[in-house]
């Protein structure tokens, strides 16, 4: 199993907020600067390229990593896809199951968090190459209940270079440009070995880029009776076998 613990659980959001700081405030902007949308985990692997069985797709040989969160690795080609928009769908779907198998027959415990004790998601990963001495490889990463990553989602590119490193594919100071199934990029690097618990581990940065896409303003007036909101429990209703299921 891969282990990592991570200042900031969720890379590309946290990559996002940088981006929204240098746009909007110039103090911030200095912040965000020195920040770069790099964000710094610790990760380490065990136990990799384990056989299990799941129903309808034989045995797969899977890594289980943790990179900020934990994710079930899947040879893309193994399992029969190509990481392209085109397969969308049925990866979503492959990818719940496999989360919810490697759950039931593998399961994960993370050294330091007595809490974190479940795989979170399932990583879909594509061969790795190699150009201009820069490591490069396409990934998907399914996410409850059942989508894919615009991402190439900045956990899964630290979980998987913990894989690579513990399998000697990479070692220290080596990058890996990491693709997201519509080819948005991060790039990972190796950075130190660390320790996680007693666990060997590596320290790894990632960087990616964010666009503005809208603002969003809030307001608090003063003369508001409800400041901090309300809550009903009619707001979402269960409408099974209701009066608008009958009129559907």
């Amino acid at each position: 199993m891969s282990i990592a613990n991570t200042r900031l659980r969720r890379c590309a959001h946290d990559i996002g907020r940088c981006r929204s700081l240098a746009d909007t405030s110039p103090r911030a902007a200095q912040a965000a600067v020195r920040v770069q949308g790099t964000i710094r985990a610790r990760s380490r692997l065990a136990g990799a390229n384990t056989p299990w069985y799941l129903v309808s797709m034989g045995t797969l040989s899977v890594d289980v990593a943790y990179g900020g969160d934990s994710f079930v690795i899947v040879d893309a080609r193994a399992a029969g896809f190509g990481i392209v928009p085109e397969e969308a769908r049925a990866m979503a779907e492959a990818g719940m199951r496999i989360t919810a198998a490697a759950n039931e027959q593998l399961g994960f415990s993370h050294p330091q968090l007595p809490d974190f004790n479940h795989i979170s998601f399932c990583q879909f990963a594509g061969p790795v190459t190699e150009k201009s001495s820069q490591k490069q490889t396409t990934g998907a990463v399914v996410v409850s209940p059942g989508k894919i990553d615009r991402s190439p989602t900045g956990t899964g590119v630290c979980a998987r270079m913990s894989v690579l490193h513990a399998k000697g594919q990479m070692k220290l100071g080596d990058t890996l440009l990491a693709r997201s199934i519509i080819g948005s990029e991060f790039l990972g690097r190796i950075e130190s070995e660390t320790l996680v618990g007693e666990r060997k581990a590596i320290r790894p940065t990632l960087t990616g880029r964010a666009f503005i896409t809208g603002r969003l303003e809030l307001a608090l007036d003063p003369e508001d009776p409800w400041p901090q909101g309300y809550r009903l429990r009619d707001t979402w209703p269960d409408l099974t076998n209701t009066y608008y299921d009958s009129i559907a």
